[in-house]
Order: structure tokens, then C-alpha cells, then sequence
């Protein structure tokens, strides 16, 4: 019988003869006896990114009182809210921070089995780890003891930054019981909201266009606004497309506080611009509240919370792997009983006003990362009739951006709360193509389109003039690609300071900062480099290789014109780089490997590595693959 102990934190090694596992961390050097669940991972990252799926379609498909979860929270005859509970979605990347520990966990656990274990010491700061642990070793007669710094409250780990915590007002409302929390982002919603009622209301109703585009009123043109016309770059050039094959498009765009549009009043103002500038027809989500629409919202929540209560107490004997409920408790009871569910429930609602209002629609487009509006507008499309529903994963499709994935049952299951599924999903490349059939998607129900969002990079030519060769005397020209979170350019700056401090050889450093987080040079005394904000398509020529922090989007143009990609791992979380398992891309968990992929970068590379631009994305401006889509439905 072994003795394990379990390194969460930092602080909290120990120097003993027991099993060493790092939960958050990699090995150190010369270490034998000891196991890193980063590195276990990504050795078996398809297995246990599966295991992680099963669990949660098994979750949903639990019966309990001769019923599944997903059929007791029914809200209609055929649509479960289940569908768009943080634990269907999935959202790692930002809305539940605890599902990476449940990935380790998972790990953990098909590492375990099979060996015998005696006793597990668990050093870690994480409230909600200690309990699933508890769990776990009660189920195995394992002995359990854990370890948290002396005078240091346990740590529950949150999804929001620690600078929005500083507010009093979010202070209070983190305090608050779930119920309470709900109903104060109700009033507070319909407060700010209200004035968007009726907007384009008349308009939407009359209207004979037979297409049907949702969006988000972000990320937009900003000349085209200010001349009072819609240009979307998550749709790039496909709506003027659409009017070249003589094509009025119904939009219902998702209103998000942001610079360009930032309040409601302006955003009502916009969508009645935008109406008037041309042919299409803009509303709100917003356009379609009324009385009605609230009372059945809170109608159905209440019903919900029944449903909640009655199931609480059942959970613990009968959920498969229940020691992963103390990791889930979090986000399943905003779902059930918080603003997660008010708010998904009532653009439910809003989403089936504004289909039902229309004329049979040939075609429904929509952008897709399967959040719960997106659940919504799929089920509400087809139960109103509609035909021929296209949904757009309009961006990079990250291997550990498990919104995307699901388990394989999902497409054979037939049962009356079907998950909401498009017609067609566009691929925007053999990268995405790949990425999907790999996770178990129905390849007949995948589209290839050209990456309408990334087009600008089809005439970014390959620059191979300036090569780093380490004996020509001339320094390594690094571009540093700063990261919109403050901790992650602390992280990047830290691991090239000791990446320097390893060896000795002549590098010119560049930082170009995000525009929402600038850094201070002298808060890093002990590094030597320039700022700039000059464009990307500037920068790049100059500079041989390019660093980043792991999730950032910018390594796709630095790959793209040529320039191979350094990102850093933080063992702490998954790893979310679009360039994952990519020639030209390398992945640093040290600073002794950063310093060795530094002085060895061209010896690295493969003959592969420029040949991405032709496999990553599909790139071209006159839209033929569009073109086909469009035809083959309207």
C-alpha cells in the first residue's frame, strides 16, 4: 500500500519518501518518483477529454424517480434547460474555472486504478478539491488527510477576476443566496433593458425577408457605425453576399455593453439606423419583452426550483462518480436556483417571440459556441418551422475548448429532449474538419466555408528574410505578444527573465501590449526591452520568432506570415492554444525550455511549418464555398 501526497499550491512541497503527484505543476528536475497531471494529460489527453464527456452526458442521462435530470427539467414538451446549465455547457475557457480540476480528477483517477493506495495527503488551498477527495477515498476505505497553509482561509474558487471582487456592490451580491442573487439581476436587467421593448417591433412583424442571421452588437465596423450601417466582423463580407444573390436578411442581434455601443439607448438608436440604411431588418432580443414574457419566465423558474429541491437530496446516491459533485455544486446551483437560469430561461422565451412573429424562413444562420442562446435559437428555429438551420463556429477550434465537443451518444440519441442541433455546421478549414471528426461530429452534417473572419490573412505573404542562426553574430529578434489579463504578462515577462538568466546570448525584445492591459516597463527591472503599439502587420517582418501567452488569438498572424510561435504553459489550466499539435508552434513549461527553444528554433522546425496556411483555414475573398451553401438553400 502506497502513500500519496497530492501538491496543489505553491508552498506546499514536502520533502517525505511518499508518492508525489503535482496537481498544478510539472516535475522537477531529476524527479522519479513523482507524477505531473499537466503532462499525464496531455500524454492521454483524447481518452480523458472523453471520460470527461461521457461523465457529463451521463449527468444529464441520470434517472432519478424513473425520470432523467434532463427530463425533470423540462420547460416545454420537447425543450430541457438543461441544455443550457453551465454543466452542459461546458464553458471552460471562461464561465466554470472548476472544470479543469475535474479534468485532473478524472486523470487522477484513471491513473489510480488498479493500484493500491493507502493513503492520500491532500496540500491544497481549494475548499471544493478537499471534499471531492473526502468523497473519493471514503468510497475506497483510503485514509484522507489534506494540508492548508497555517492562517490562510481556504480557497473556492471563483470564475470572475479578483478586480471586479474589489466592488462593494459585487461584494454583496457574491454573498447572497443564489435565489436572491437572481431576482436582483432580474430587476437590474428589465431596469437597463426595458427601453429596448417594441424597437423595430412593427417592422419585424410586416416583414417578408425569408432569412434569418443572429448576432451580437459587438465587434463591429467602427466607420460603418458611424455612418449608421451594420458591418459585423464575425460575418465578414457573407451578408453582402447574401444581398448579391438578392437575399433580405432578418437580424436579431444580442446586445453586450461595449465601447462602440455603450448603453441601450444607443444601442436602440443603432438598430433603427441600421434598418433604415438598407433593405435588412434589425431588432434586440430586447425588442420582444412584455408582460407576458415575464410572467411565464418566472413561471417557469419556479417550476425549475421545485425541480432543484426535489433532486438535491438524491444527487450523492445517484449521479455515477459522484466525489466530482463537490466540483459541480457551484455551477449547477446557478443554473438551477441563480441568475444563470432566470437569464436563460428568459431569452428562451425572447428568442420564440421573435421567430414565432415571421413568415417560414428558408434559411437560419447563426455565429455557435453552443451557449444557451444559441441552444435556444436552434430549438425555437425548427419548433416555429423554419427550415434549412446553419450554425457558424466562426472562430479557431481549440482541442480543450470543450464547448465544441460531446460525447458520441449525443448524436444517436432520440429521446423527446434531444439536444438543439443545426441542419449544417460550417468549417471554416481542415484544421476545424479535423478538430471535429476527431471529437465524434456527424461528418455529414459539417459545411466547409471560407473563414470569413480571417480573410485578411489570404495576401499575408510568407516572410523568411530574417532567420535567427545563432553564429552569425547578430542578436534574436523576439516580438513579445502581451495578453489582455495583467497575471498572464507577469507569467510571460517572469519565465523569459529566467529563461535569460540560464544562458547568455544576444536577444533585441519587443513588447506590443493589449490595448486593455498596458504594463509598466520598470515593474520588470531585470529585462531589457522597447513597447510599441505599431499593427501586427508591421511588426511581424522584423522580428524573427514570436512569444505569446497560451490562449491568445494573435499567434494565428505570427504563424501565418511565417514566424514559428512560442506560447508558455500554465499548468494550472488547460491547454487552450489554437496552434495545439501545430507545426511552427512550441509549447514552453520552463524557463529551461524556453531558453532551449530560443537558441534552437530553426533546428526545430519541420518542413511542414509553412505549409499551415493552406490547411489551417480556408482562405478565399470571392466566397465560392459561401456562394455554394447560400445557393443550396435559398
Amino acid at each position: 500500500m502506497i502513500k500519496i501526497t497530492i501538491i496543489d499550491s505553491a508552498g506546499l512541497d514536502v520533502i517525505d519518501n511518499s508518492y508525489h503527484i503535482y496537481w498544478s505543476d510539472f516535475l522537477k528536475d531529476n524527479e522519479s518518483n513523482a507524477l505531473s497531471i499537466p503532462a499525464y494529460i496531455e500524454e492521454n489527453s483524447l481518452e480523458i477529454r472523453e471520460s470527461y464527456l461521457k461523465f457529463v452526458y451521463e449527468f444529464g442521462n441520470t434517472v432519478i424517480g424513473k425520470k432523467t435530470i434532463i427530463s425533470h427539467l423540462g420547460i416545454t414538451s420537447n425543450f430541457s434547460l438543461w441544455w443550457t446549465t453551465l454543466v452542459a455547457q461546458k464553458c471552460n475557457y471562461l464561465k466554470s474555472p472548476q472544470i479543469d480540476n475535474i479534468i485532473k480528477f478524472l486523470s487522477f483517477q484513471r491513473w489510480c486504478k488498479n493500484k493500491e493506495i493507502g493513503h492520500i495527503q491532500l496540500n491544497t488551498r481549494n475548499h471544493d478539491l478537499i471534499k471531492s477527495f473526502e468523497k473519493f477515498c471514503t468510497e475506497k476505505n483510503i485514509k484522507f488527510t489534506f494540508l492548508t497553509p497555517a492562517g490562510e482561509k481556504i480557497k473556492i474558487e471563483h470564475s470572475r477576476s479578483a478586480d471586479k471582487e474589489k466592488k462593494l456592490s459585487t461584494r454583496v451580491y457574491r454573498i447572497m443566496p443564489n435565489f436572491f442573487q437572481a431576482l436582483a439581476w432580474f430587476i437590474f436587467y428589465l431596469a437597463e433593458h426595458w427601453n429596448l421593448k417594441g424597437v423595430n417591433l412593427d417592422k419585424w412583424k410586416d416583414t417578408s425577408n425569408s432569412i434569418t442571421m443572429m448576432s451580437f452588437l459587438v465587434n463591429l465596423d467602427e466607420k460603418q457605425l458611424k455612418m449608421g450601417k451594420h458591418s459585423s466582423a464575425y460575418w465578414g463580407p457573407v451578408p453582402e453576399l447574401l444581398h448579391h444573390n438578392n437575399q433580405k436578411i432578418n437580424w436579431i442581434h444580442i446586445y453586450e455593453k461595449n465601447s462602440h455601443v455603450p448603453n441601450t439607448h444607443e444601442a436602440s438608436s443603432k438598430i433603427i439606423e441600421f434598418t433604415n440604411s438598407s433593405k435588412d431588418i434589425h431588432v434586440l432580443l430586447e425588442t420582444f419583452l412584455s408582460f407576458k414574457i415575464l410572467f411565464k419566465t418566472l413561471q417557469d423558474w419556479i417550476k425549475v426550483i421545485k425541480v432543484g429541491l426535489s433532486l438535491r437530496n438524491t444527487f450523492d446516491d445517484s449521479i455515477a462518480n459522484n466525489a466530482l459533485l463537490p466540483l459541480l455544486k457551484k455551477d449547477w446551483n446557478t443554473s438551477i436556483f441563480g441568475q444563470e437560469a432566470l437569464k436563460n430561461i428568459i431569452n428562451f422565451h425572447l428568442l420564440n417571440s421573435a421567430l414565432n412573429y415571421l413568415p417560414k424562413q428558408r434559411l437560419g444562420l447563426l455565429l455557435t459556441e453552443y451557449q444557451p442562446q444559441e441552444i435556444s435559437f436552434m430549438h425555437c428555429f425548427k419548433k416555429n418551422h423554419h427550415q434549412n438551420l446553419v450554425a457558424c463556429a466562426h472562430s479557431t477550434l481549440r482541442f480543450w475548448d470543450l464547448r465544441y465537443h460531446f460525447d458520441k451518444n449525443i448524436f444517436s440519441d432520440n429521446s423527446q429532449y434531444i439536444m438543439p442541433m443545426p441542419d449544417k455546421l460550417t468549417v471554416n478549414g481542415m484544421s476545424m474538419y479535423k478538430s471535429l471528426s476527431d471529437s465524434n461530429f456527424p461528418v455529414e452534417k459539417m459545411f466547409h466555408v471560407e473563414a470569413q473572419r480571417y480573410l485578411y490573412l489570404e495576401n499575408l505573404s510568407i516572410d523568411q528574410s530574417i532567420k535567427y542562426d545563432p553564429l552569425n553574430n547578430l542578436p534574436l529578434k523576439l516580438l513579445v505578444m502581451g495578453d489582455y489579463s495583467m497575471a498572464n504578462n507577469i507569467q510571460l515577462l517572469e519565465c523569459l527573465q529566467n529563461a535569460l538568466l540560464i544562458d547568455n546570448f544576444e536577444i533585441d525584445i519587443t513588447f506590443k501590449h493589449h490595448p486593455a492591459c498596458p504594463i509598466e516597463p520598470q515593474d520588470f527591472p531585470d529585462i531589457n526591452f522597447n513597447q510599441t503599439d505599431e499593427s501586427m502587420k508591421e511588426l511581424l517582418p522584423k522580428f524573427n520568432i514570436v512569444y505569446t501567452s497560451n490562449p491568445t488569438s494573435a499567434s494565428i498572424d505570427a504563424i501565418f506570415s511565417g514566424k514559428p510561435v512560442i506560447s508558455i504553459v500554465d499548468p494550472k489550466k488547460l491547454n487552450l492554444s489554437p496552434l495545439r499539435n501545430q507545426p511552427g508552434a512550441f509549447f514552453a513549461c520552463s524557463p529551461e525550455e524556453l531558453c532551449f527553444i530560443l537558441k534552437n528554433c530553426n533546428s526545430l522546425l519541420n518542413d511542414d511549418f509553412h505549409n499551415i496556411k493552406s490547411t489551417f483555414f480556408n482562405l478565399d475573398s470571392s466566397l465560392p464555398l459561401w456562394d455554394k451553401l447560400i445557393k443550396s438553400f435559398v
